[in-house]
């Protein structure tokens, strides 16, 4: 492929590609293994509490309490998108599927949002910058 433009000139030999079959398929599987959601969510609540201890042994109690809850408001609703999405029963088909992904996400958005508005009243000594860091 060759392209052009005013500052230079190159050429791309062109893509060579086949269709994999069934064994070169699961062998590229094999080869690339994915993270699970449930892997993400644990590596967040790990983040979250190692912050919460560390700013509880260096610093405020109310700074501890800001981030910890800041962390929560990150980890729970992740935690019920997580359930939401790998329910068995919301994807027979890619249409279902997309459409149960995208309520996941809204509730995980609805119930965030309502964590961080719900903040100023369960914490009455409220760090601001710890929560939102956290």
């Amino acid at each position: 492929m060759t392209k052009h433009s005013a500052s230079n000139t190159y050429d791309d030999p062109p893509l060579e590609w086949h269709q994999l079959s069934a064994e070169e398929a699961a062998l590229l599987r094999q080869s690339q293994p994915g993270i699970s959601i449930w892997q993400v969510v644990g590596l967040q609540f790990l983040i979250g509490l190692c912050g919460t201890l560390l700013l509880w042994a260096v610093a405020s109690n109310v700074l501890a309490v800001s981030w910890a809850y800041g962390a929560m408001t990150c980890i729970l609703p992740n935690l019920v998108f997580a359930r939401g999405v790998t329910r068995r029963w919301t994807a027979p088909n890619a249409v279902t599927f997309t459409a149960g992904f995208f309520l996941w996400e809204l509730v995980k958005w609805a119930l965030a949002l309502a964590m961080m508005l719900a903040a100023p009243r369960l914490l009455s000594p409220l760090n601001w910058l710890g929560l939102l860091l956290g």
